[in-house]
């Protein structure tokens, strides 16, 4: 991947978190489908910290990331992003996952049940101006139905774009082509749809 010409002021990760992460679960025909390694190619630990040098090719002096994160990752996501020279400031998103029924639909999990996913926000630099929303109170909750594996809400990019409508954008791991974003992704375009369809 090749320096960008304008530099990401954001960059948005969903990393494929993997094995030491989660424990080796492979077996795509159990009834949890191997979870995320029964769907696509995850990440080891020492993997997704040497990440570090593809978001330092893209990044701003100063730069906010966004990093997706399941509640057993928590952990090691804060880590992995003052790692990459963020300073973590909150949870920006808190994704609960909604059934066809319209009630929280609770997935398997060690202890309890899990139906929540966060964003994580980290920044860098010293110009906390320029990320000053342009529209306020957007609210952290975002309530979605679960759709296909790791597929995030279109309510996350919404929010993003309403808040920082002129900065630039790139995300890691994307699944899609969307307007105003730089996407890299082994998978970018698998749902082929475009931003807001």
């Amino acid at each position: 991947m090749e320096d960008l010409k304008n530099k990401a002021d954001i960059i948005l990760t969903d990393f494929a978190w993997g094995e030491g992460i989660y424990g080796k679960r492979t077996n795509p025909n159990t009834k949890f489908g191997g979870g995320a390694m029964g769907h696509y190619k995850t990440m080891t630990m020492q993997e997704v910290l040497d990440f570090k040098s593809e978001i330092d090719k893209v990044a701003a002096d100063d730069c906010m990331l966004l990093q997706w994160v399941t509640c057993p990752s928590l952990k090691f996501g804060i880590e992995v992003m003052e790692h990459f020279g963020f300073k973590y400031k909150t949870v920006a998103m808190t994704w609960i996952k909604i059934a066809k029924n319209g009630k929280p639909r609770i997935l398997p999990s060690y202890y309890f049940g899990s139906n929540t996913e966060l964003l994580l926000l980290g920044i860098k630099g010293k110009n906390n101006n320029k990320f000053r929303p342009a529209q306020k109170l957007l609210g952290q909750v975002i309530m979605s139905e679960l759709r296909q594996h790791s597929r995030k809400p279109e309510e996350s990019y919404e929010k993003i774009n309403l808040a920082y409508p002129t900065l630039n954008k790139v995300e890691f791991f994307s699944r899609f082509y969307r307007d105003g974003w730089t996407c890299y992704g082994d998978e970018v375009g698998k749902f082929n749809i475009k931003y807001g369809e």
